[in-house]
């Protein structure tokens, strides 16, 4: 079973490839909501690199870097044993 660091690093991974089937699939449908709400998710095909950085229990900032950078911070659950998934999801201003 993936860790939770190297969920994190699979989902930045996919954002920044534009991989968008990975990306949604991280989120629960309430995370996924709240993202699309806010436009919350950097949009794919403009970034380069990310920048991973853990922000407490259960949560991590992500700054998906770029032609713009923006950093997200995401909350995650382990919703079955082993899988992890966005709960929750702000920007945080650089």
């Amino acid at each position: 079973m993936p860790s939770l660091e190297a969920t994190w690093r699979r989902h930045a991974e996919a954002v920044v490839a534009g991989d968008a089937a990975t990306v949604a699939a991280d989120f629960t449908p309430a995370g996924m909501a709240k993202a699309l709400a806010t436009e919350a998710e950097p949009q794919p095909g403009r970034l380069t690199a990310y920048q991973v950085r853990s922000a407490g229990e259960h949560q991590v900032e992500i700054a998906y870097l770029g032609d713009v950078t923006r950093t997200m911070r995401t909350t995650w659950q382990e919703t079955q044993p082993g899988t992890w998934q966005i709960i929750d999801i702000v920007e945080v201003a650089n």
